[in-house]
């Protein structure tokens, strides 16, 4: 894991503007892809409402519903959206560079 974030590192540093724009559009083709958006959205469900127990669930458990941040509780689920979309695009990323090298 480590050596692949290395490598978009020096990706970056390597390469004009115009790869860096070409990889950025490649990640957005591949993280808006619809197994990608399905498997993201399966987890933050799974996920998301762990954390929401886990961040407020004292508040939950009083029955003061009112304090309740919701604006936090819905970030919440974009946690584990964004890492399970960031994880999926690397997986499908390094699996091309193995296949393609």
């Amino acid at each position: 894991m480590v050596e692949y974030l290395l490598s978009l590192l020096t990706r970056s540093q390597t390469h004009g503007p115009d790869d860096y724009r070409y990889e950025m559009k490649n990640w957005l083709r591949l993280a808006l892809s619809r197994g990608v958006v399905q498997r993201a959205l399966a987890i933050a469900c799974i996920v998301g409402p762990i954390l929401v127990l886990i961040n407020q669930g004292d508040v939950l458990w009083s029955g003061d519903a009112e304090k309740i941040s919701w604006l936090k509780a819905l970030l919440t689920f974009l946690v584990p959206y964004a890492v399970s979309t960031v994880s999926s695009v690397g997986a499908l990323r390094q699996s091309r560079d193995i296949r393609n090298p």
